[in-house]
């Protein structure tokens, strides 16, 4: 036995064809073809995904806002503090009194998250 079609090679014939569902809809199926239900199925499926799409592309835009806003903002509180510390490191009092730039460790705020207490930010 061979397998053989009665349909031309890249067409789905709609009598032989699985019903589109939400689910299943792979996309293989022409839109003319689809019933009123399917047509349903095939949109809900295509909004749900574009919604996904879209969440994401809020969220990124959102994360990269305030990544953007509070620290590499020339007004965020880790560039005046960086500022600080360097103003202090330059400043020939402060070498007076704190000894060499180089070892001048500026730590910020305490903070009880170990990761932030045991890195410098300047």
């Amino acid at each position: 036995y061979y397998a053989t079609s009665n349909t031309l090679a890249g067409t789905i014939s709609t009598s032989s064809r699985k019903q589109v569902t939400v689910g299943n809809d792979d996309g293989r199926v022409p839109w003319g073809q689809l019933s009123a239900g399917e047509k349903a199925a095939r949109t809900t499926q295509q909004t749900f995904n574009f919604g996904v799409i879209l969440a994401g592309a809020l969220g990124l835009a959102a994360v990269s806002y305030y990544l953007y806003i509070d620290v590499f903002s020339s007004d965020s509180k880790t560039r005046h503090f960086n500022r600080a510390v360097d103003r202090i490191r330059a400043d020939p009092r402060a070498l007076d009194l704190l000894g060499s730039g180089q070892t001048i460790s500026a730590f910020g705020e305490p903070t009880a998250s170990k990761w932030s207490r045991n890195r410098p930010i300047a």
